[in-house]
C-alpha cells in the first residue's frame, strides 16, 4: 500500500525525490501535481520547478534554457555592477561591499521563501548550519574583494573560476567517489 501524503493522495515520485533532497542536503524543488490532484504528473517524471511563484512549463529544455539565461543574466550583471563600484576613485570598503551583499542575498531569500512557500516560513536545516554555511559564504566574498586591492578585476575572475578545481577535489575526497 502506498503511503498517503498530507493532502490525502499517495506518496509518489514527488515525495521521494523530496526525500533524497532532503537527506543529501541539495536544493529541493517543488514539484506540482497533476490538475487532479494526484500525482501523475511526478509519477510520469515531469518535475515542474516554481521559481518565485513562477511554475516552469513542463518541457524541460524550457526549463533549462530559463534558468541557465537567469543565472547568466544575473551573474553578468552582478560582475558589470560590482566591477564598477571598485572602479570609483577612492574606493576602500570592500568589507562593507561584502556586508551590504550578504544582507541583500538574505531579503532575496526571505521573498523566495515567502513566495514560494505562500508565508509559510519552513527551514529544513538546523540554525548551525545556516551560520556556518553563511560564514563561510561571507568570508569568501570578503577575501576575494579584498583580494581587489591587490589584483586587477580580470585575474580575480580566473581565479574565482578556477575555485571549483579544489572544490571537487575535496568532494572527490570526502564522498570517497572516484
Amino acid at each position: 500500500s502506498a503511503a498517503r501524503g498530507p493532502h490525502g493522495g499517495t506518496r509518489g515520485r514527488a515525495a521521494s525525490v523530496a526525500a533524497r533532497a532532503a537527506n543529501h542536503n541539495v536544493l529541493s524543488v517543488e514539484v506540482k501535481d497533476g490538475a487532479g490532484g494526484d500525482d501523475s504528473d511526478a509519477i510520469q517524471g515531469v518535475e515542474r520547478p516554481v521559481i518565485l511563484g513562477v511554475t516552469l512549463p513542463e518541457d524541460r529544455q524550457t526549463q533549462f534554457l530559463i534558468m541557465a539565461a537567469g543565472a547568466l543574466t544575473c551573474s553578468l550583471g552582478f560582475a558589470a555592477l560590482q566591477e564598477s563600484v571598485f572602479r570609483i576613485p577612492g574606493f576602500t570598503y570592500p568589507g562593507f561591499m561584502t556586508l551590504v551583499t550578504s544582507a541583500c542575498y538574505a531579503a532575496c531569500g526571505f521573498i523566495e521563501m515567502g513566495i514560494s512557500t505562500k508565508g509559510k516560513f519552513t527551514r529544513n536545516g538546523t540554525w548551525k548550519n545556516y551560520w556556518i554555511l553563511s560564514t563561510m559564504t561571507f568570508g569568501g566574498m570578503f577575501l576575494t574583494n579584498f583580494a581587489l586591492k591587490f589584483l586587477n578585476y580580470a585575474t580575480r575572475i580566473v581565479f574565482k573560476s578556477a575555485k571549483v578545481i579544489p572544490v571537487m577535489l575535496f568532494a572527490t575526497i570526502v564522498n570517497k567517489k572516484t
